[in-house]
């Protein structure tokens, strides 16, 4: 039996509520996104015609909460981003011409981001406007260069953090000062640290992974002695 063809002006008929769509290449988004209103969680998957005009639409989405740019050939981030009033949830993956101070720039006004994944970005230097997004829990930074990172105990619901294959040769101590009234998820791992300070032990984690890093051997014996001891607590 022949099955109708498919068009855009059939989509919304067909498809009328899509909680989760992803786009792939450099589709016709004027057409397609006023058909995807209901939708919650809306990627983009190697695009690079996602200028201002084209995602205009996004305001009137009254459900989305989460939005992906998965390897998209982007230098910024749409600034409309920041008029989606209950965003919550972002990616950027593998952007590495994105420009990093605008990006966060833009994140910092996202009022009610919760979650932000920025992986393989080639970035450097976390930006300080990411202290400005004070509802951030989870934080997730891996496959980039970085080798510190800002103080972060000013994001009092900061609980995760992936720094994972980055460049830090020292373990970066603002994140023994997360949320202290909760156990915290904390991935360094795949780094160059060689050393574990006495600080890290005071804490209680859910999820604490050091692994793949040339941990010298007073460091592993004292891990593996604390975790012996506090294996409850980890």
């Amino acid at each position: 039996m022949d099955r109708p063809f498919f068009t855009v002006e059939n989509f919304k008929t067909q498809f009328p509520n899509l909680e989760i769509t992803s786009i792939h290449g450099d589709l016709n988004l004027e057409l397609i996104l006023p058909c995807l209103v209901k939708t919650k969680h809306l990627n983009f998957y190697h695009a690079s015609n996602l200028n201002g005009a084209h995602l205009t639409p996004l305001v009137d989405y009254e459900s989305l909460m989460k939005i992906g740019f998965l390897a998209c050939d982007i230098d910024s981030l749409p600034p409309i981003c920041t008029e989606i009033t209950d965003l919550s949830w972002i990616q950027i993956y593998e952007s590495p011409n994105i420009n990093h101070e605008q990006v966060f720039a833009v994140l910092a006004n996202m009022k009610n981001l919760e979650v932000l994944h920025y992986e393989k970005n080639q970035l450097k230097q976390l930006p300080e406007s990411i202290l400005r997004a004070r509802q951030l829990k989870s934080l997730n930074l891996n496959e980039n260069q970085l080798t510190d990172l800002p103080a972060l105990d000013s994001l009092k619901y900061l609980y995760t953090v992936d720094v994972s294959w980055n460049s830090f040769t020292e373990y970066p101590l603002c994140l023994t000062n997360l949320s202290r009234d909760k156990r915290i998820d904390i991935v360094i791992a795949m780094n160059k640290i060689k050393e574990i300070p006495l600080s890290v032990f005071d804490r209680k984690y859910r999820i604490f992974n050091i692994y793949g890093n040339p941990l010298n051997a007073e460091s592993l014996r004292l891990l593996d002695r604390k975790m012996k001891a506090k294996y409850e607590t980890w």
